[in-house]
């Protein structure tokens, strides 16, 4: 199995309904068909911090 997944919303759709966070517009489309080993758009917070936008891979 090669561990392909889709997210459909956009970054800044999910950002502003969950975070209340702005995000950098140039990440903001949606997702279709995301490879293993792509860089990916996470939102981490803890109970101190608020959330906070990051690429990961």
């Amino acid at each position: 199995m090669c561990g392909r997944f889709a997210r459909y919303s956009a970054t800044s759709e999910l950002a502003w309904r969950y975070f209340e966070t702005p995000i950098d517009q140039d990440l903001d489309a949606p997702r279709y068909n995301v490879a293993p080993g792509t860089d990916i758009e996470a939102f981490r917070a803890d109970e101190q911090a608020r959330a906070t936008f990051h690429t990961m891979h």
